[in-house]
């Protein structure tokens, strides 16, 4: 196990909540529409599609369902994570890997944070990766194979 890869659930996660959140956001929309709210379907008997409206509360609250479980194992992952980092001793170790898998910024992002050129993101980086490797977390992460 690499350190890349005990970085990279964290990453995975916040694009699983994003994807859930952008779903979410999209069938809210439309359970409150304007057309949802007074029937676009007219059914033969003249009565709104109310099938159609609570399908889409039942799948709406499936996505909440998945969304809680996703943001409290992104909680658990970035937590474990974090104390990982903290035990590296170089501050700006600890700040490059801080910056760019617990807050995702890009390489140009972390290296303006830091006021170093990203040259220097990139050794201190390689720097930060081995030192996280030495951490007890780490060690312990690997150990159990996830």
């Amino acid at each position: 196990m690499t350190a890349r890869e005990f970085l990279n659930p964290l990453k995975t996660v916040q694009t699983d909540i994003e994807t859930l959140r952008d779903q979410l956001r999209i069938i809210h929309e439309s359970l409150t529409s304007v057309t949802a709210i007074y029937g676009e379907k007219i059914g033969s008997a003249g009565s709104r599609n109310v099938h159609s409206m609570s399908d889409k509360i039942c799948t709406a609250l499936d996505i909440e369902r998945e969304l809680t479980e996703a943001v409290e194992k992104q909680i658990a992952i970035q937590s474990y994570i974090i104390s990982a980092i903290n035990e590296i001793p170089d501050i700006e170790c600890r700040a490059v890997l801080h910056w760019r898998y617990v807050k995702q910024l890009p390489w140009n992002e972390v290296a303006k944070k830091l006021h170093m050129t990203e040259d220097g993101i990139y050794k201190k980086h390689r720097k930060a990766i081995a030192e996280l490797e030495k951490t007890k977390k780490f060690k312990n992460w690997a150990v159990q194979g996830s």
